[in-house]
């Protein structure tokens, strides 16, 4: 297999929700599913059954909740899956954002009967600012739920989201039966497991065999039908680039505890989830002024700083002088990059040297010549970086080395005169 086909065939994905909403669950089911479980546990199993494969610490096992962050990893249908299932509960929230700094895309799940809450709302918007792919699983359908519609156009309206239901409910609570896949056009059914525990039973078929009639009772598939028309009748297209832009999330209907739906989730994710991306683990990027905290002001033109800041895992800031986080708030329109992109800040002077830095100091053409002329030869280079490069404590002593401040005072006058002639 080539590289280009590995990196395709990756996908890296977190599952996150509120507190409560099944995502553990759905992990274990995924991992089911994904054949690197052969029963799946319960988060809250009896003393007999099996426990999650995510939730190993021994709190994690007593309370029924995650604590700590777990990469989980398995193949399916050629697909090779990393996936991380995160701490819903806030106290242990800043495991989460740690995770998604890595990711690729998302699986959002939402209680059915309690629609968008606290935590998904600042779990979605920290996927936002990394424009993150959102997969939407609307989970526990087989209990007391709001209605289907209710549900899609609250996350519309509160997560300004377009969205776009693959897959439909046939019934709901105690009636629920299985879903319509939109996309297909194929009705699924499902047979109850022992306690979940094994893939759930489907049968497939159209819309109109009577079988399906049979299953689902009067109501819930005479008032599904309607509902899939009147989405039909609604003439939205499924565009998997505007999943991958971050403006669409598809919406899939289901019950993790029962397996119903999980299967289909996980075919289309895989299908239409962000592939790695050329993502670096750290960047550094060197700018005119920051706080504390990261907030970063860059004069002059700056072309990609912020999109590789957004883009880059993690993140080292180094300025040539650190302000007061009341000054960037004075004139916050100067800030070029915000704090939480940022994961470390250093105050480096002449940070920027031997290249030119806008306002401050020019190039060292002189240095830099020096330096593309050893690239020549890899037996030079190796010489010219053990001498200025490997050998240096710091930068400082990498400046001393090569003209000390009296040459810094010297591209400083030069960078204001070329600034003075260009006005």
């Amino acid at each position: 297999m080539t590289l280009k086909q590995e990196i395709e065939r990756r996908r890296t994905f977190a599952v996150i929700s509120h507190p409560d909403a099944g995502k553990t669950t759905l992990t274990e089911k995924l991992l089911l599913y994904g054949g690197a479980k052969h029963l799946a546990g319960s988060v809250t199993a009896r003393r007999k059954e099996q426990t999650t494969s995510s939730d190993w610490m021994e709190l994690e096992k007593k309370r029924g909740i995650s604590i700590s962050s777990t990469l989980l990893q398995f193949d399916y249908e050629g697909y090779r899956v990393n996936l991380l299932d995160t701490p819903g509960h806030r106290d242990f929230s800043e495991d989460t954002y740690r995770v998604l700094t890595a990711v690729d895309s998302v699986i959002m799940v939402v209680d059915a009967a309690k629609g968008i809450e606290s935590q998904t709302r600042k779990l979605f918007e920290i996927c936002r600012r990394r424009e993150i792919p959102i997969f939407t699983f609307i989970n526990k359908m087989d209990r007391p739920t709001r209605h289907p519609l209710e549900l899609i156009d609250e996350i519309e309206d509160t997560l300004q989201l377009n969205v776009f239901p693959v897959n439909w409910p046939l019934g709901t609570g105690f009636d629920f039966r299985g879903v319509y896949d939109r996309m297909a056009r194929q009705v699924h059914l499902f047979e109850k497991t022992a306690r979940g525990s094994q893939q759930a039973t489907v049968s497939v078929s159209g819309l109109d065999d009577p079988l399906v009639a049979q299953k689902v009772d009067e109501a819930s598939y005479r008032e599904a039908r309607e509902e899939v028309e009147l989405l039909e009748a609604a003439g939205a297209e499924f565009n998997p680039q505007d999943v991958l832009d971050g403006d669409t999330t598809p919406i899939f209907f289901g019950s993790a505890l029962n397996n119903f739906g999980v299967e289909l989730l996980l075919k289309y994710f895989l299908k239409y989830a962000a592939m790695p991306a050329i993502y670096p683990d750290v960047s550094a990027i060197h700018v005119h002024e920051a706080d504390i905290y990261g907030n970063c002001r860059a004069r002059g033109i700056t072309v990609s700083d912020f999109d590789v800041a957004r883009a880059s895992k993690r993140l080292i800031i180094t300025c040539e002088r650190l302000i007061s986080n009341e000054e960037i708030r004075r004139d916050p329109s100067y800030t070029v990059i915000p704090y939480w992109c940022v994961d470390a800040v250093c105050e480096v002077p002449f940070g920027s040297y031997p290249g030119n830095m806008y306002g401050e100091y020019f190039s060292d053409e002189e240095h830099l010549r020096k330096w593309l002329k050893v690239e020549e030869s890899p037996e030079e280079l190796k010489k010219f970086l053990q001498k200025n490069i490997f050998s240096c404590k710091d930068h400082f002593e990498y400046i001393e080395k090569n003209g000390g401040m009296h040459k810094m005072q010297m591209l400083r006058q030069k960078e204001h005169m070329f600034i003075g002639a260009r006005a």
